[in-house]
């Protein structure tokens, strides 16, 4: 069944989306919404055999976060269509933050997704005085397609899903409070990216990026931090530095957050979890789910194959 329709009350006055490019889908499913004052959550399954294009605009109303859970996707890319300098088509990311009043055509070639979307109220970043300024997220065009780990901005966005996933006591009332702190992390995550934009030097080349991004998705065990170095003909220290410089966050950060992409797209098709912390180079499941939890605020058998 197709959840597009049931949800697009939810949809107007906040996001607009081309809709005669969702048809193409062969599957599209909403799992579980839940509104609140200052925004709404959804979580949804959907997978395409063939390539889509789609173009969402947020109203000036709002911020939307999406982030993958599981899944693949061939050829996905986006291109910043409110940008007066619009260029090509950038990499997506697992995780990507649209400010207000922006509007982005996204494509891909063919894949499938469990993903998280969240739309936030502009007012709940009112609630901060004197942060909404001309360095604030409204500016952070650059930070629009957010690759990588998403430290803090991620783990709330899994804590929402696990509560979505398991509905508890209270379960709109602690979605509100994550929104509430998911505000807070965007402008912390956001603010110093724009701030460098303008000032970025010593980062990394698009090869080195290109380099780390490759090894951390292939099927081999996690590389360490000197093998990446290695890669990049630097020292730790040195890649630690430009890494930082170039995209705000640690390499320990992306590194943690490429494991909680393979771990629970393996985990999602059905793996077992001695089987993934050996894929992944732990040496024990133990050890491997002491990592998941850290990075994910979830055990890795709360991930599993679902059906809607």
């Amino acid at each position: 069944m197709n959840g597009f329709d049931p949800v697009r009350r939810l949809y107007d006055g906040w996001l607009r989306v081309d809709r005669p490019a969702i048809p193409p889908m062969d599957r599209y499913v909403t799992e579980n919404m839940v509104a609140f004052e200052g925004g709404w959550v959804e979580t949804r399954q959907y997978s395409w055999s063939s390539p889509v294009e789609s173009v969402c605009s947020t109203t000036s109303r709002c911020y939307m976060v999406n982030m993958s859970l599981a899944g693949w996707d061939k050829g996905a890319s986006a291109r910043n269509l409110q940008s007066p300098k619009t260029g090509d088509a950038e990499p997506l990311g697992r995780l990507f933050i649209m400010p207000p009043a922006h509007t982005v055509q996204f494509n891909a070639l063919q894949g499938q997704r469990r993903s998280i979307r969240c739309v936030l109220d502009t007012r709940l970043f009112d609630c901060f005085p004197g942060q909404r300024d001309q360095n604030g997220p409204d500016r952070s065009v650059a930070a629009l397609f957010h690759s990588g780990g998403g430290g803090e901005v991620e783990w709330l966005l899994r804590r929402m899903y696990r509560e979505m996933r398991k509905p508890d006591f209270a379960t709109p009332q602690v979605i509100e409070g994550l929104a509430r702190q998911l505000t807070a992390e965007i402008m912390r995550a956001l603010k110093p990216r724009a701030a460098n934009a303008e000032r970025r030097g010593g980062g990394l080349a698009p090869w080195h990026m290109q380099l780390i991004r490759q090894r951390l998705q292939d099927a081999r065990p996690l590389p360490s931090l000197d093998e990446l170095a290695g890669l990049c003909g630097m020292t730790v220290r040195h890649l630690s530095r430009a890494f930082r410089r170039e995209t705000g966050q640690s390499i320990g950060q992306f590194v943690d957050a490429a494991m909680a992409d393979r771990a629970t797209n393996l985990l999602d098709a059905g793996t077992r979890v001695g089987e993934v912390a050996q894929a992944l180079g732990y040496a024990t499941a133990r050890s491997f789910s002491a990592a998941y939890r850290r990075v994910t605020g979830l055990q890795p058998h709360e991930i599993g194959p679902r059906r809607s």
